[in-house]
């Protein structure tokens, strides 16, 4: 195919999967970022064709059903809402496949003068080797029969992709957007254009004579075309053999046979690397604890405790189940008070992790975040996230893990440069890109957070994390009645948190309700009596109410309990009036919670 994209008039002729994929990279791109309605027109003109709808587009139609438009009252001679948004369309379309969407599989475009978009397939680029590094790890097929092997497939493609996060060269998608693609039944080109890669490694674990045996490929994206394939037995008195030498494999041919620039140093030995076991029973239960890590819940997390507790009376010298205990903790934390014997904890698993493994990026990652979240020493925390991207520049958690500090000291452009790293290796994860957003908030673009966190909220409507900042945007928007309302959601989908409560009464105090901004703020207080409130929200609701000496009051206490919210507050805009107070000075330099 040469020359102009081949435009096809029916999006039949193209897998339904691969326009909705090429659709969404679109919309989610720099090109249509903050930009609500135009996502919305352009899924919808889309939508449209793909369910064959019967009747021609009109303005009308579009107005009133896509953009929100009264049916008593849009005139199209007046508003010119759908002509003016579609031209806008077109002029990012143009934008999007100049720059970052030169390498799409498809070309979305609306004809002058008709609402029905047309699809082209584009022409490819010269296929270029470096690009088969950028690897999608699909989650390893468990073929054995038996349930109880699921931890072991899951414990290799995690292996997989930590030794690709770490390979020079190398970049591979994080576990939570690979996870997309369970079934192992889409197209490549469809995970290609989801997730932006270049390559899908495929794994499938199989038993004969009660022996594992795994068979992996990796693939190209464009195409499915076998790039590298491995077979490999288990070894009887080595738990990780298999698993290593695949891994290894693996890695060789990606840092050599396909490297672009001159050969690398030789890799080290990966299985020495992730600090493993000679022990095929530390390693189960190893294998079961970060599956359990995996449910993202405080039983997951209690359950994902135990087996690594268990693990490491059977090995004391395994560093990944170090590793995982402390990242276990930490997730506790999240959950429930952070008592400073919790932090402690954590903080000597991680530390006893790379005490046996000095080059685990994992184990960094974890110290740095105790350091800097409960210890407040950013001295020594900075080296350590420095540490962690070091060992495994390829890997999202590294980069959003700094990112997230780097926000909180108001480093905002190296902030944004590692976020936005960390979303390239993780495209479809919410809870970045809502942190992404975050960022926009605290550097005061208030207009942009509130588009994106709608943008976020009008596919995922039920995202907790996106549905509460995009309240509390409200709140820095001088906007509590619709705070109020997210608020008010947040408290019925999750009754278990406090943060609908603490904003719900934000929202009221703002509206000059205060008395019943503390009537609700001393319900709040009895409902969780017993359970963990986090006196940094407390004191957000003092601020509210501007009640300065409480709200301080408040945060000290939040600092003695080591609350992790604590480290908002030098960005925070509730506190803005407070932090230009002697008072705030004084404290800020006693406190000891931002050396």
């Amino acid at each position: 195919m040469s020359g102009e994209p081949e435009v096809v008039e029916s999006v039949d002729a193209i897998p339904t999967a691969l326009v909705r994929a090429e659709l969404e990279r679109v919309v989610n791109g720099q090109s249509f970022r903050q930009c609500l309605q135009q996502q919305r027109l352009l899924r919808f003109l889309v939508e449209s064709a793909l369910s064959h709808r019967a009747a021609p587009l009109k303005e009308t139609t579009l107005a009133i059903d896509c953009l929100g438009r009264d049916a008593g009252r849009f005139d199209p001679r007046k508003d010119p809402i759908v002509r003016v948004t579609a031209r806008r369309i077109r002029e990012r379309l143009a934008h999007y496949y100049q720059d970052e969407g030169a390498d799409a599989y498809l070309e979305f475009s609306i004809p002058v003068g008709s609402y029905a978009p047309r699809v082209a397939w584009r022409e490819p680029r010269e296929p270029r080797r470096a690009n088969q590094r950028f690897v999608a790890v699909l989650p390893v097929r468990n073929a054995t029969g038996d349930l109880g092997a699921e931890p072991f497939c899951q414990a290799l493609g995690d292996a997989v992709i930590e030794a690709l996060a770490g390979a020079p060269g190398c970049k591979v998608v994080a576990r939570t957007s690979a996870d997309r693609f369970k079934d192992h039944a889409a197209d490549n080109r469809v995970i290609g254009a989801t997730l932006g890669v270049g390559a899908v490694f495929r794994g499938t674990v199989t038993q004969e004579a009660g022996r594992m045996q795994i068979s992996a490929r990796l693939e190209a994206a464009r195409d499915g075309a076998l790039v590298w394939s491995g077979s490999y037995a288990e070894v009887p008195g080595a738990p990780f053999g298999m698993q290593a030498k695949l891994v290894n494999d693996l890695v060789q041919f990606l840092v050599t046979r396909l490297a672009t620039t001159a050969p690398s140093p030789p890799l080290q030995d990966l299985a020495a690397l992730e600090g493993a076991t000679h022990s095929a029973e530390a390693k189960d239960c190893h294998d079961r604890a970060r599956f359990a890590l995996r449910q993202q819940s405080i039983e997951g997390y209690r359950k994902a405790i135990e087996l690594f507790s268990r693990a490491l009376r059977i090995d004391p010298a395994f560093a990944a189940a170090h590793s995982g205990l402390a990242l276990a903790h930490l997730g506790v934390i999240a959950w429930t008070a952070a008592s400073s014997e919790t932090v402690g904890i954590a903080k000597q698993a991680a530390l006893r992790a790379l005490e046996i493994a000095p080059q685990m990026s994992e184990a960094c990652s974890a110290l740095a975040s105790i350091l800097f979240r409960f210890e407040y020493d950013w001295s020594a925390a900075e080296p350590m996230y420095r540490r962690a991207i070091q060992l495994a520049p390829g890997a999202r958690y590294a980069h959003q893990s700094y990112a997230y500090a780097l926000m909180f000291r108001r480093a905002f452009d190296f902030a944004e440069r590692e976020f936005l790293l960390a979303r390239e290796l993780d495209p479809l994860d919410q809870s970045l890109r809502c942190h992404l957003a975050l960022l926009t908030l605290y550097t005061g673009r208030y207009q942009a957070a509130e588009a994106e966190f709608l943008a976020i909220t009008d596919v995922d409507p039920r995202n907790l994390l996106a549905r509460t900042l995009l309240a509390f945007t409200y709140l820095c928007l001088q906007r509590p009645d619709e705070a109020l309302v997210h608020y008010q959601w947040a408290s019925e989908f999750a009754p278990e948190l406090s943060i609908g409560w603490c904003g719900r009464a934000q929202a009221l105090a703002m509206q000059q309700r205060h008395d019943e901004s503390k009537a609700l703020l001393d319900a709040m207080l009895k409902t969780f009596a017993g359970k963990y409130v986090s006196p940094y929200q407390v004191a957000m609701v003092h601020a509210r109410l501007d009640d300065q000496a409480a709200a301080l009051h408040w945060l000290e206490r939040a600092a003695k309990e080591h609350d992790a919210n604590l480290i908002c507050a030098p960005v925070d805009p509730t506190f803005e009036k407070l932090r230009q107070t002697p008072q705030w000075g004084s404290w800020a330099q006693t406190s000891g919670a931002f050396h």
